[in-house]
């Protein structure tokens, strides 16, 4: 009994500590629409396309994360790894490998 207590005492802080910066990261994702979106008027062709496109996922993630709480969030999250493992595998290793790559330039 004693264990479940601090378990949920310390997920309760943990979320509180996540409710408290998402706001921040909110407001991170809208400025990177934004301006991906404004980047993507100034190309032609596929790269324009694909800039409209990443502009409208990251406004997507954006009103995810604004309109859901963290617990909401993270209780997806857990669903969508256990219903799609691959999936989720595959998508960290491309945005691990796109991050990596961004840092090095």
């Amino acid at each position: 009994m004693e264990t479940q207590g601090i378990k949920g005492t310390a997920r309760r802080k943990v979320y509180e500590k996540v409710d408290a910066q998402k706001s921040f990261l909110s407001s991170g994702l809208e400025k990177l629409a934004d301006s991906v979106a404004h980047a993507g008027e100034d190309m032609q062709g596929p790269e324009a396309k694909v800039a409209q496109q990443v502009a409208r996922y990251v406004r997507k993630a954006h009103e995810v994360i604004e309109g859901k709480s963290t617990e909401d969030l993270v209780d997806g999250a857990v669903r969508e790894v256990k219903e799609r493992p691959a999936v989720m595998l595959a998508g960290a290793f491309t945005l691990g490998f796109i991050g990596a790559r961004f840092l090095r330039s």
